[in-house]
C-alpha cells in the first residue's frame, strides 16, 4: 500500500492483482487469507463483486499447499451467486 496509495482508487482486479496475488507469488511462507462478516456489508453488490474477483483469482493465491482461505459470510442469494459463477 505504501507503494502504490492510489491502490484504492483502481479497480478490484487490478487491487486484487498487486495486493494480494503479486505479494502472495512472492513471498515462501504459510499463509491464512481471513474474511470475516462480509455479509455485514451495506451494499451486497461490493461484497458480491469482491466474491467474485477473489474466486477468479483463487488458483494462483492458492499456488502452494500451505495458503489457505478461511471466509465467513451468512449465504444469501447474491453471494451464492457470486460464487456459483466465479
Amino acid at each position: 500500500m505504501r507503494a502504490n496509495p492510489g491502490i484504492g482508487r483502481k479497480s478490484l482486479v487490478s487491487q486484487m492483482e498487486q495486493v494480494i496475488v503479486g505479494p502472495f507469488k512472492a513471498i515462501d511462507i504459510p499463509t491464512l487469507i481471513v474474511i470475516d462478516a462480509l455479509d455485514k456489508c451495506k451494499d451486497e453488490e461490493p461484497a458480491s463483486a469482491i466474491l467474485s474477483v477473489l474466486f477468479r483469482y483463487v488458483d494462483k493465491i492458492l499456488n502452494r499447499a500451505s495458503n489457505s482461505f478461511w471466509l465467513s459470510a451468512q449465504v444469501t442469494p447474491t453471494y451464492h451467486r457470486s460464487v456459483q459463477t466465479a
